[in-house]
């Protein structure tokens, strides 16, 4: 195991975290939290074998400790990232997700964002950060395989701040260290990105593939004539997606069959306008930048609607010619693994689950966070499966051998500690070097400063 990419990766985080002071309390920081299972506080990892060593205060000065920039962690995901085989493209995918503290009234910067609730009738907000996070997304030799989505970065979005502009800062930095060139990557975004901010600056020198809202106004490639005075034409014809009366013939059709994780099977039916343009600015050019609009509907065998409303994708890039309909709608399908993974961070890796009053603090532990996760989907192929007792009587694992199967982040996750010991940590053993001086007594320390909740308004006519 000494040979894995897991061991050199921790190897190679080791020697950069030992340019700094806690080196060995990070690096164990980090093992407990990838092999930390069943646990509800970051103070309850302190708990664990692989912490034991260290009194609970340790994983506190770790975070403080934690100096490790954004461009030194990018390059060592990337150095991990393995080459692509089966698809002519590398996919990555950019999205939010929030980070709720709605009772820290001492942290500042806290803003309204968007939190999904169950409950009917609720307006989904709650009050707190907003992160943007950066994924790559692996090839499936089998579409029921785990929804890996390994993260390569992680930035506070700030409430003066545009998502979208995060999210191309981060795909940018990754197009400068990244060794395939920039034509094969593909990245993939939620409809809140097809905006010119995000598209223009990455569509022109990469690939981008965002989905559209139904209520979008596209236009057509606008026609030649020789004889034309004045301006030269940017855009065609309208083309409104809630409007079919004004959509043109396809340039291309197709239609394929495909089945659900539960076998359940669907027909897919797409089509494509090629050369199609969205109104942009002086600062975003968007006619410059020509994209191809799929449109794809979902059916039953019998011809019913799977949704009620079809399913609208802009590629942007020199590869929206180069794939067929059908890898255009299964790269997109795979973006829902992010989301799968940004559940997987805050529920087992405890995301947000770290209370502190420094938003500094807050930044580096979800960057711990990201180490965890990255380690875990590295050590996939090392990991045995460990079930409950009432888990091996479950049809999905009775069916089929266990040798056979993909681990989700959560088996990798129950074994971890074990692949931990076997390869063994770089970390040196703890040395004593006295007890600490502490405060000094009678000291008192002013109260925190409290801060008012950012609450964003609308824009006046003029500026909107």
């Amino acid at each position: 195991m000494k040979d894995t990419p897991l061991a050199h990766f921790r190897a190679q985080l080791y020697s950069q975290l030992h340019l700094y002071n806690r080196a060995d309390c990070i690096m164990e920081a980090v093992d407990t939290l990838a092999s930390a299972v069943d646990i509800h506080s970051p103070v309850e990892l302190t708990l664990l074998p692989v912490f034991h060593r260290r009194h609970y205060s340790a994983l506190y000065q770790a975070v403080r400790a934690f100096r490790l920039s954004e461009s030194t962690l990018l390059r060592l995901y990337v150095a991990q990232i393995p080459q692509a085989h089966q698809r002519q493209f590398h996919l990555f995918s950019v999205d939010t997700t929030p980070h709720p503290r709605p009772y820290a009234r001492c942290v500042e910067d806290r803003g309204y964002v968007y939190s999904p609730t169950p409950v009917a009738g609720q307006k989904p907000v709650t009050v707190g950060h907003l992160y943007s996070l950066l994924a790559y997304l692996p090839e499936k030799a089998k579409p029921q395989d785990p929804p890996w989505s390994p993260f390569l970065s992680v930035q506070r979005v700030g409430t003066k701040e545009d998502p979208e502009e995060i999210g191309c800062q981060q795909v940018r930095r990754l197009l400068q260290v990244y060794p395939a060139p920039a034509g094969r990557i593909l990245t993939l975004a939620d409809s809140r990105y097809s905006k010119p901010a995000f598209v223009y600056p990455l569509g022109a020198e990469s690939n981008v593939l965002v989905r559209l809202r139904c209520n979008r106004v596209v236009y057509t490639q606008p026609a030649l004539k020789k004889a034309q005075r004045g301006h030269p034409l940017w855009y065609g014809e309208r083309f409104a997606l809630s409007d079919p009366s004004s959509w043109p013939e396809p340039d291309q059709e197709a239609t394929w069959t495909g089945t659900t994780k539960k076998g359940r099977p669907l027909v897919f039916h797409a089509q494509a306008w090629y050369e199609m343009r969205m109104r942009g600015s002086r600062t975003y050019p968007m006619h410059r930048c020509p994209f191809t609009l799929v449109r794809i509907v979902m059916t039953t065998t019998k011809g019913e609607p799977v949704y009620a409303r079809p399913l609208w994708l802009a590629f942007f890039g020199p590869l929206r010619r180069k794939l067929s309909l059908q890898e255009i709608y299964s790269a997109y399908a795979q973006r829902f693994d992010q989301e799968q993974g940004h559940r997987f961070l805050k529920q087992k890796l405890l995301a947000t689950s770290y209370r502190t009053p420094e938003v500094v603090n807050e930044e580096i532990w979800w960057k711990l966070v990201l180490l965890a996760y990255f380690q875990l989907w590295l050590a996939r192929n090392l990991a045995g499966v460990v079930l409950r007792p009432w888990e091996k009587y479950l049809p999905q694992w009775r069916s089929t051998s266990l040798a056979s199967r993909s681990l989700s982040p959560a088996l990798v996750q129950r074994d971890f500690g074990r692949i931990i010991c076997q390869i063994g940590t770089p970390a040196q053993r703890l040395r004593p070097r006295g007890n600490p001086r502490g405060r000094v007594r009678g000291a008192r320390f002013p109260p925190r400063r409290r801060h008012a909740v950012v609450k964003k308004g609308r824009l006046p006519a003029l500026l909107a």
